[in-house]
């Protein structure tokens, strides 16, 4: 039997710039934990949306902003 390697995938990159080290996503800067919760999203005039989201292992919070 053949085991098969799951590719580590980000979008944008094509498969010699990914590194399977490099963390995905939001990480929280006080824990570490990748679990933040939106608690609240609000598109702005700008066409922005702004999140806010908390860290469901520390509580700490955080605003992110979403251009598109």
């Amino acid at each position: 039997m053949s085991e098969e390697k799951s590719e580590y995938k980000t979008p944008g990159k094509t498969p010699g710039e990914q590194k399977p080290d490099e963390p995905r996503g939001l990480q929280c800067r006080v824990c570490g934990c990748q679990q933040l919760e939106v608690t609240h999203t609000e598109r702005l005039r700008n066409g922005t949306i702004r999140r806010r989201r908390t860290c469901r292992h520390c509580g700490n919070k955080y605003v992110t902003h979403e251009h598109i």
